[in-house]
């Protein structure tokens, strides 16, 4: 029979078997006296999580670089916090709006992969409308091709679904969550089950049908919600209101840097991170740069880099404010590279040789670059980054040497401060029909 072993202060004892070996089932808990979260086969949560997907739902319009939004007849919108599906909130039968995330996520087996919905109910389940939320294929008013999802029924209920290739598994009828109530909906999805949680709280898990390997038959799964009309006008506007959206993948050391994240949420250099989430270079379609008149005081452009010219000029120590960018409000931004190319073109370098030397700009709260550090006035912070050269006589297509920057740590500018590309020219020769042409290629994240 098996005896106790007792700890000499404490007082608490432990039980162990007849050769002395203590036996270690036990119920481990957080300071709390809550159990240890493990996953779905019972490994302990202790890895990090990999963020694959982050939307914060901020500014005035869908994100449309993470985000595909398709309607018939209904309308999306953003507003306040929340993407409302139905947002005209029409009660016209065969109407749908469906928002489905351009990226899909890829499934690992037993390693759990977890989707965050804050979402806000506006009706609740009623006969003729349908509403769903998850993972999964879906348009319009479609039968889904896939996925695991909630779904307020057209018959009035709530249930949880999981689809594999047409073929339904669905949960008994749920308590529905409350209208107007904004509730965090979860779906974790293993080989073979698929928990889904309201508000911390397990409402439903669907085990994988025997015959089958995996919950779904497609092992990339997108992201969607999406309102619909049967063919039977409801009696009240079904609506959908998506808040904070996050897809996290657990149980997996994936070993990414936090600019790798940033870069697969949709947070790269390259396109802005704000309404209208335009590309950030100056890089127009089968079109030459418009010539830059270079200042020290304005930019010559205002992009994030891109392509440049501009008609030599005298030789001078001054800078020039080439390119100013100006960061969008609320967000930092990180660059961890740099490249800039130069070629002449139009004529050869006449009477001198043209040296240009290159320099970036870090947080000045103004573009012109005598702004100096005051009350409310920052100056910018200059790193230099290269030079380049043309000899005299260099013909037309000569091309400097490339310079090339890898930042680490990277180059860090605030929110509403200007990242600039600084460029001065102290040996040259003004020629009205010498035209230098380039590029500066920046790479690097919003955060």
């Amino acid at each position: 029979m098996p005896i106790q072993v007792q700890g000499g202060t404490s007082g608490v004892v432990a039980d162990v078997n007849t050769d002395k070996e203590i036996l270690t089932a036990a119920r481990v808990i957080d300071r709390h006296g809550e159990p240890l979260l493990v996953t779905e086969d019972e490994h302990l949560m202790i890895s990090p999580e990999t963020m694959l997907f982050f939307e914060q739902v901020d500014g005035a319009a869908v994100n449309i670089l993470k985000w595909a939004p398709i309607v018939t007849t209904m309308t999306i919108a953003q507003a306040s916090g929340f993407i409302t599906l139905n947002n005209s909130a029409i009660t016209t039968a065969n109407t749908n709006a469906t928002l489905t995330t351009i990226r899909q996520f890829p499934l690992y087996g037993a390693k759990p992969l977890r989707g965050q919905f804050n979402v806000k109910p506006v009706t609740a389940p009623q006969a003729n409308a349908t509403m769903e939320l998850g993972f999964g294929f879906a348009l319009g008013g479609g039968s889904p091709t896939g996925g695991a999802f909630f779904r307020w029924t057209p018959a009035g209920t709530f249930m949880a679904v999981v689809n594999r290739a047409g073929t339904e598994i669905v949960s008994s009828a749920l308590t529905a969550p409350d209208p107007g109530v904004t509730a965090l909906f979860e779906i974790v999805l293993v080989e073979d089950l698929v928990q889904f949680f309201i508000d911390d709280v397990v409402v439903a898990e669907v085990e994988t049908a025997p015959a089958s390997a995996f919950p779904v038959d497609s092992g990339h799964q997108p992201v969607f919600a999406r309102v619909y009309n049967g063919g039977v006008a409801p009696g009240a506007a079904p609506q959908l209101q998506i808040g904070q959206v996050c897809v996290l993948q657990e149980s997996i050391q994936q070993n990414k840097r936090w600019a790798d994240i940033q870069v697969s949420t949709g947070h790269g250099s390259w396109q802005s991170p704000v309404t209208a989430f335009a590309q950030t270079a100056n890089y127009a379609n089968n079109a030459a740069p418009g010539s830059a008149t270079l200042s020290n005081t304005a930019a010559g452009y205002t992009t994030l880099g891109g392509k440049w010219q501009f008609a030599a000029v005298a030789g001078a120590e001054t800078d020039y404010a080439l390119f100013s960018y100006t960061v969008p409000t609320g967000f930092q931004l990180y660059v961890t590279s740099l490249v800039v190319t130069a070629m002449n073109m139009v004529v050869a370098v006449a009477t001198t040789p043209t040296i240009l030397e290159w320099g970036v700009g870090l947080n000045a709260s103004a573009v012109s670059l005598i702004t100096v550090d005051g009350v409310n006035t920052w100056a910018a912070r200059r790193i230099p980054i290269g030079q380049q050269s043309f000899p005299v006589a260099a013909p037309v297509g000569a091309v400097a040497t490339d310079i090339v920057r890898i930042f680490s740590p990277p180059l860090v500018v605030d929110s509403g401060r200007q990242f600039q590309v600084i460029l001065r020219m102290p040996v040259a020769t003004a020629t009205a029909t010498e035209i230098f042409r380039g590029a500066v290629g920046v790479t690097g994240y919003f955060e």
